[in-house]
């Protein structure tokens, strides 16, 4: 096999194991992934979704459309899978079940002039053979407009709709909770940026956006809330493919319930970090500083902590990659007994095509969710995978994951093991 073929079923086979993983089947896929319909983050991460600021900083907030896809785009992912820990409770008293799980995406890009739209729908249903209370349906609708005025200035306008649901165990659930928690996020933003690549120049990077979070059922009013917030980046490009810069966020949370407005506070994070595409086997954004939140209530004492964000992509071989990634950054409460919470994640994943039809890839992650009344969640993720690629529009896979989570609170202790099976059908037309 060349290395034009295996580079092509790397592209391919990846893309078609992170759409399926993508659909966070049993609430273990791959959070934010790049796939061929140009949508998402170049640095996929795996494993159980993280926390929302932790997934978000771990993507890309402003919205940029990604990929060289243009025209149609259509995918279904269907899984089948048994897990041995369905509640995700403690031992002794696990319960096992078996879920079906359908992942639908639609997406559409086009060429306006010089300027590029995009409007994608991914929607994710999974139904439990025994626990249907667990059932649950996520839809989620976005569009994204990226403006090229010139070679210097570019701008970009998006919006979002999302009705999804947290399942138990995750990283920021709560402790009591059994039913999928349901909310409805609306998000609009809009960025600009400024300067060219070249070496030795400057570049600026603006942006802003607005998120509406309201919980549609278990009593979740206290976390209704209306975030606004806004970013700005100075780079210097050290070469035209690399560049240090420096990073400031300011983010506003106004909770809507009143009996929760003692978590209103105010965050600002300043960085300084690097970003790179040194070689075509490297490339990456590394960025460390400081995150302070500041409580509007006097009673309630403000807090700080160094805050990091990284995402490396190594691929020593056409057929091989390696992703790194890891951040810490507070997070919202989930608890009337919490304000906030600390969330760090390492994590580490390969992907490697045998041939130009098998591919795999292997992941590990480990989370530390660190609560301000004293709560203390560690999350160890592991997850394995082999995709066969029977035709360019159809693919089988086989994976297993296991999951395990110690707390300084008994309940919230579990480990479950997952086992399944999936398939992806895809449709591209340009």
């Amino acid at each position: 096999m060349t290395k034009i073929e295996i580079k092509a079923c790397l592209r391919a086979g990846a893309a078609v194991a992170l759409a399926v993983l993508t659909s966070g089947i049993l609430s273990t896929g791959v959070a934010t992934a790049q796939n061929e319909s140009g949508v998402g983050s170049a640095t996929p991460v795996y494993g159980i979704p993280p926390s929302a600021n932790t997934q978000q900083a771990l993507g890309d907030p402003r919205g940029v459309i990604e990929g060289i896809f243009s025209g149609f785009f259509a995918s279904l992912g269907v899984a089948i899978a048994r897990t041995d820990n369905v509640n995700r409770v403690p031992s002794p008293i696990e319960d096992s079940d078996t879920i079906t799980a359908f992942t639908p995406r639609l997406a559409y890009r086009t060429g306006l002039g010089r300027h590029q739209a995009l409007i994608e729908y991914t929607g994710f249903a999974e139904r439990y053979q025994d626990f249907d209370n667990l059932d649950s349906v996520d839809n989620i609708l976005r569009g994204i407009i990226d403006f090229d005025f010139t070679e210097k200035l570019d701008a970009g306008i998006y919006a979002r709709w999302a009705d999804v649901n947290e399942r138990r165990g995750t990283p920021g659930s709560q402790v009591l909770q059994i039913d999928p928690n349901e909310v409805e996020i609306a998000d609009f933003g809009a960025n600009l940026r400024y300067g060219t690549r070249a070496a030795r120049h400057m570049q600026v990077r603006f942006g802003a956006n607005v998120e509406d979070w309201r919980y549609q059922n278990n009593e979740q009013a206290f976390r209704d809330r209306d975030t606004s917030g806004a970013f700005g980046e100075i780079h210097y490009n050290v070469t035209a493919k690399t560049s240090i810069f420096l990073l400031g966020t300011y983010r506003e949370y106004e909770y809507i319930n009143a009996n929760a407005t003692t978590s209103d506070s105010e965050e600002t994070t300043a960085q300084l970090g690097a970003e790179w595409q040194a070689t075509s086997k490297t490339r990456g954004r590394v960025s460390i500083g400081q995150q302070d939140k500041d409580f509007k209530d006097p009673t309630v004492a403000d807090t700080d902590t160094t805050t990091y964000n990284v995402r490396i992509r190594w691929q020593p071989k056409s057929y091989t990659g390696v992703n790194l990634y890891g951040s810490k950054r507070f997070e919202e409460t989930n608890s009337p007994l919490d304000d906030f919470y600390t969330s760090t994640l390492w994590g580490i994943a390969v992907d490697h095509a045998f041939t130009s039809r098998w591919n795999g890839n292997v992941y590990y992650n480990n989370t530390n969710d660190d609560y301000d009344s004293g709560r203390d969640d560690k999350y160890h993720d592991f997850g394995i995978g082999v995709n066969y690629l029977f035709r360019q529009w159809l693919s089988f896979g086989v994976r297993y994951a296991y999951i395990k989570r110690d707390s300084n609170i008994a309940l919230n202790n579990y480990e479950e093991n997952i086992f399944g099976f999936t398939l992806q059908l895809r449709y591209q037309r340009q």
